[in-house]
Order: C-alpha cells, then sequence, then structure tokens
C-alpha cells in the first residue's frame, strides 16, 4: 500500500512540475527527465551524499551542513532538516529505517531516530575521521571504517565493539555486508577489496582492482559486487568463486550504482549518463538519459531506483531529476 501511495504521488508531481535542467546536447543519449529540482546551497549546504531509505520512500541527503531527508512522494518539497551539524562524515540506515547511524570527523558516532533526529546512543571509540558505516542484515552489529584503516563491529545490544586493526592501509572508505553471511566487504585508501569473517574478524582474500574505488554495492543475492569511485572506475565481481574473484570484469565507468530489489536490473552512473543494465547477462540495455545544469554537460552523482514504479530518481550536485524507465533509449548490441 505504501508503494502504491508513492505512485499515486510522484504521478501528481509529475502533472505538476515542469521538466527543467535544459540545454542538452543534441548528441545525448535516453530521454528528457519529466521533472527536475533545485536545492539551494544558502538553504541546506551543498549535497555529498543521498541514500535511499530501506523502505524506499525517503531520500537522506548528508550536506556540508548536516543531514536532511525528502520524502520520495513530494520531491518538489524543501528538504527538511534532521540533524543539523557540519561535522557529520558518514551515515547508514538500519534495516527497518528508523534508526540511522551517523559518524563525524572526529570519531564520534552516534544513532539518531530517523523521525525526530533524537540521539539514542554515542559512542567514540577513537578520535579518527568516520569514512563508512554499514548495519548488518540483522541490524544488531554497525560496521565502522575510519580514517586509520580500522574497521570496528560496534555489536549495539550488548554494547561491545571488537576491531579489525590496520584492516587497510590509509582509509576505509567503504564497507558493506553480505545479505545472507556474517561476512563483510571492505574497500580502502590502498585500492584493496577484501573480505572478512564478522564472527571471528579473520581477514579471507583480497582483490586489487585499481586505486580510488569510493562505493561498493552488492546485489540482493550477494552474488554481484560492484566497486565504483568518482574518477570513473567501475568493476564486477562474480561472488560465487573466490578463486577466481581477482578476474573482476572492467566493463564500465561508474561513480554510483543500484540493484533493483529483485537483482535484475542495475542502474549505473556514467559520466553524464544514466545507464540501465540486465544483470543475466550482463550488458548495457538502455540509456535513460543524459543530465545537464544549463547549457553544460554534469556528471550524475547518484542514481535510485524506485520500486514497484517506472520511475528512478538521479542527483548531480544540488540537482535533483525524476525519470521515466519507460521512456529510456534502448541500446542495440551493435552500439555497444
Amino acid at each position: 500500500m505504501k508503494c502504491l501511495m508513492i505512485y499515486v504521488m510522484l504521478l501528481l508531481v509529475v502533472n505538476t512540475v515542469s521538466a527543467g535542467g535544459g540545454g542538452r546536447k543534441d548528441t545525448s543519449r535516453g530521454g528528457e527527465a519529466i521533472a527536475t529540482f533545485g536545492y539551494p546551497y544558502d538553504e541546506i549546504g551543498w549535497i555529498g551524499e543521498v541514500v535511499m531509505s530501506p523502505t524506499h520512500d525517503t531520500l537522506l541527503f548528508l550536506t556540508t551542513r548536516g543531514i536532511f531527508y525528502l520524502p520520495i512522494a513530494d520531491l518538489s518539497a524543501s528538504p527538511q532538516a534532521l540533524m543539523m551539524d557540519n561535522r557529520i562524515s558518514a551515515v547508514a540506515y538500519h534495516p527497518n529505517g528508523l534508526f540511522i547511524a551517523v559518524g563525524d570527523i572526529f570519531g564520534n558516532i552516534s544513532v539518531i531516530d530517523a523521525l525526530t533526529g533524537d540521539i539514542l546512543h554515542t559512542i567514540q571509540p577513537d578520535n579518527q575521521l568516520i569514512y563508512a558505516l554499514a548495519y548488518s542484515p540483522d541490524g544488531n552489529t554497525l560496521a565502522i571504517g575510519d580514517g586509520g584503516g580500522n574497521i570496528r563491529l560496534w555489536h549495539i545490544p550488548m554494547g561491545e565493539i571488537s576491531i579489525i586493526p590496520n584492516a587497510h592501509d590509509y582509509y576505509v572508505t567503504d564497507v558493506v555486508y553480505y545479505p545472507q553471511a556474517e561476512r563483510l566487504i571492505s574497500v580502502g585508501g590502498d585500492g584493496l577489496i577484501r573480505l572478512w569473517d564478522v564472527t571471528t574478524t579473520d581477514f579471507l582474500f583480497e582483490v586489487s582492482p585499481t586505486p580510488y574505488i569510493s562505493y561498493l554495492n552488492i546485489s540482493p543475492d550477494g552474488e554481484h559486487l560492484i566497486a565504483s569511485s568518482r574518477n570513473n572506475y567501475g568493476s564486477r565481481f562474480d561472488m560465487n568463486n573466490p578463486d577466481t574473484i581477482e578476474e573482476g570484469e572492467h566493463f564500465f565507468s561508474s561513480t554510483h550504482a543500484d540493484f533493483s530489489t529483485d537483482g535484475e536490473w542495475l542502474l549505473l552512473c556514467v559520466g553524464d549518463e544514466i545507464q540501465l543494465w540486465t544483470v543475466f547477462p550482463l550488458q548495457l540495455y538502455a540509456v535513460v538519459g543524459s543530465v545537464s545544469v544549463g547549457s553544460d554537460i554534469a556528471m550524475v552523482d547518484y542514481a535510485y531506483f524506485i520500486p514497484n514504479t517506472d520511475y528512478i530518481v538521479s542527483l548531480n550536485g544540488n540537482h535533483l531529476a525524476l525519470w521515466d524507465i519507460t521512456q529510456a533509449e534502448i541500446i542495440s548490441s551493435d552500439d555497444e
């Protein structure tokens, strides 16, 4: 019922907001955005990260001023402040969507109420800048990656913290849990992607795709890992075969990736394009659209599916756009 309500509200948004962000180049591929929105820097600051809630009904913005939220069903509204603090460096939703983990540049980690912003728990295991946060699938453990290359596992119900010291040289840029297993994947400033057993904190294996990997995204079934970066680099790894995982396939250059909830589709932000890929077989299927600001081509920072609808949302800078997948430009095999 919630997804149906979101779909109806989005239809209202599409019918009442004109598509902006014009000036697309004639060579751009894909359809036009059906609605665009700009969020003033003097009101919310610069948007550095966007996270979709597990319930797929809210966008969370981490900005230079703090944390703001925006209901998917009302994209034309102004983002609302949830926690005003310019020291925040990382955020992560609890799997139930009711709580948000927050890390800052001084090593503080808090759990806040996702609706009110009230602080429920706080720890400071070290004074290292917090780069990455991720909840375990059951929501009982929070993985914390810091600027010293360490990974800490905060077992919240028991209040205990275990540590994987020197998990990476330099800093830990991202951490992500396997969907169905007690394993954690991390990537660091050393360019290594490493797999850990979180019950023992034992190191299992690693791959070395390239430096500067910023984001990790794992498919719902845990079979595919997407590694991407701000430097327009991306790789796909088969997680079923550890013996050959180092043969990661360099098949695209992306800054962000998002799997559909059924795991059959993959959204990639590639330069100024939002691309739609099939997972089985793994290939480019369509270009949803290309973004621009005025007459200039812009880089897509984030793109997310809106489940149970034909829509996706993308963000470049402080500009958000709504797209209709059915209007995407199908790419034939001859164009690849």
